[in-house]
């Protein structure tokens, strides 16, 4: 089945305003949804520009974006040593919501917490996510979607856990920046950051200054 009625509701579009668009009726338009008629290639084309995704992706090739999701969230759950090797791509509550599913799942919470997830996990990190989604075959193996995973982050990103080792310099130069700062503008930094990029060497950098301060200013108490 095609995705022209999930890419529509997806993008809060009436029939009438895809219609319009292609300057058909609404039940043509009804047609193409439901699989009753073929559109042209032209019409295909038109309506992947509309939605801003590949030809492929629209025809109903490969996964689509809540399926996708779904299959991430099974995997993250029952493998937590890939969610560990994949959570330094995401950021903020998505990080957490990776490193901590499986912990935090149970047979009562698992429905709503996969809900959730479609509903709302940042799925960012993936560049050209519908192009990526539409090669992914339903019927692919736990391993393999891990290594497409993997692959797919690796090639597109960063990962925040990495940045400090893989750009020294530039994490110096940083350390350098925050030096300079008064440690109230550090911590109002720091808080602003959360947890991403180098949240963890920043924290640490901040409460070593902390500890320095404590102790020069005890010194300083007792003379």
């Amino acid at each position: 089945m095609n995705r022209i009625k999930d890419l529509r509701i997806e993008k809060h579009k009436t029939q009438k305003d895809i219609a319009n668009f292609l300057n058909i009726t609404e039940q043509a338009l009804s047609y193409y949804e439901r699989g009753l008629r073929e559109p042209k290639l032209k019409t295909w084309q038109a309506l992947a520009k509309y939605f801003n995704v590949p030809v492929s992706y629209l025809q109903g090739l490969g996964m689509s974006e809540s399926e996708f999701k779904e299959k991430l969230f099974n995997t993250i759950v029952h493998n937590p040593k890939f969610a560990k090797n994949i959570a330094g791509y995401f950021s903020g509550v998505n990080q957490d919501i990776v490193l901590n599913a499986s912990n935090e799942i149970t047979e009562n919470n698992y429905q709503e917490l996969k809900d959730s997830f479609v509903l709302s996990f940042d799925i960012t990190p993936f560049k050209d996510k519908y192009n990526f989604f539409s090669s992914i075959d339903y019927s692919i193996s736990d391993d393999e979607f891990q290594n497409m995973i993997l692959d797919k982050l690796n090639n597109d990103n960063i990962s925040v856990f990495d940045f400090s080792y893989m750009f020294p310099e530039l994490y110096k130069r940083l350390i350098d920046i925050f030096d300079k700062m008064t440690l109230d503008d550090e911590y109002f930094i720091l808080k602003k950051v959360g947890k991403n990029i180098l949240f963890d060497e920043l924290k640490k950098h901040y409460q070593e200054r902390v500890e320095k301060e404590s102790k020069e200013n005890s010194i300083s108490d007792e003379n």
